[in-house]
């Protein structure tokens, strides 16, 4: 089993994001990993294991909405500036 479900960086969370064709292709990679994990209930080292891939799932769903807030707020301070020009053009 890997470290992570799918190692994020912050361009490939920004594509995730931004990019259908490279968030369908991420989606589909957690889901495989995902769908191939077979959980075992019945020993601790299996509820172990069914913890740590939760985790993982968890930790790389947080990484991508990370990433979605730093890009609205980039983009909202650009906003805020033209709208900020467009009341001084008006006033």
């Amino acid at each position: 089993m890997t470290a992570a479900i799918a190692v994020i960086e912050r361009v490939t969370a920004v594509a995730v994001l931004t990019d259908e064709a490279k968030y369908s292709d991420f989606y589909k990679r957690v889901k495989e990993e995902c769908d191939a994990f077979v959980p075992d209930t019945t020993t601790v080292n299996g509820r172990t294991e069914i913890a740590a891939m939760a985790y993982k799932v968890t930790r790389t769903k947080t990484a991508i909405d990370a990433a979605g807030k730093t890009l609205n707020e980039a983009a909202r301070k650009q906003i805020d500036a033209v709208d900020a020009n467009r009341r001084k053009i008006r006033a």
